[in-house]
């Protein structure tokens, strides 16, 4: 029987990110995570540019499915991969590791990317367009001279709303937008950033799946 809603984990992130750049010689952290079995990546992905205009990989070793990630200016060092359950398992090994840092820690991201089915398919882009009752696309419309609809849904924590720090660092930050998959959109794309405590950031990931069919649903359900 098909299900429902079926969820597709395209990628799924989690850093800590230090007060300070460098938090550990990245020599010193390959030592201690191949003491705990993880091994020096096999294949290198590429990050950003350094000042001598040498790219540096984003991905110092692996274990599993999951790469280490090490982006030492920036202070951030995390796990990346696609199964959220092995992503948890290698991030506890990873504060395991980095215990002895006396750097303090800011907070822990969570960056996740999903693609999401419905029974319904071929209308994300009505469902969206729906869920929105408002008169200023209308309005919008009036301005663009072609009637317009909302593409996506996009929304955060509303006790936010008048903060004006950087929304990039902003602790207890979270960032969910929901939209038609670009190549095909019959499917939903969904991407989610959150960033806290540690604590906060595991119980999310281990309600992820179940928050994002409840509202895919509340999203198509008829009542309005």
């Amino acid at each position: 029987m098909v299900k429902e809603i079926r969820l597709f984990l395209l990628g799924i992130e989690i850093r800590i990110a230090y007060d300070v750049p460098e938090p550990i010689p990245k020599e010193d952290l390959l030592e201690l995570l191949q003491e705990r079995g993880f091994i020096k990546a096999k294949i290198q992905k590429l990050g950003k540019l350094s000042p001598s205009l040498e790219i540096i990989p984003v991905n110092i070793a692996e274990k599993g499915g999951c790469d280490v990630i090490y982006d030492p200016d920036a202070g951030h060092i995390g796990i990346s991969g696609k199964n959220s359950g092995e992503i948890l398992d290698r991030i506890d090994e990873i504060e395991e590791i980095l215990k002895g840092i006396n750097s303090p820690i800011k907070y822990y991201q969570l960056i996740s990317t999903y693609r999401v089915s419905s029974k319904t398919m071929k209308k994300p882009l009505f469902f969206i367009s729906r869920f929105f009752h408002t008169k200023n696309f209308n309005k919008i419309g009036e301005i663009m001279g072609i009637e317009v609809a909302p593409f996506s849904i996009r929304f955060y924590p509303k006790n936010k709303m008048e903060t004006i720090e950087n929304l990039q660092m902003n602790t207890g930050w979270l960032d969910i937008e929901i939209y038609p998959y670009p190549p095909n959109p019959q499917y939903y794309s969904i991407h989610i950033v959150f960033r806290d405590e540690s604590q906060k950031v595991k119980e999310f990931i281990k309600e992820m799946d179940n928050r994002i069919v409840h509202v895919v649903k509340l999203i198509e359900v008829e009542e309005r």
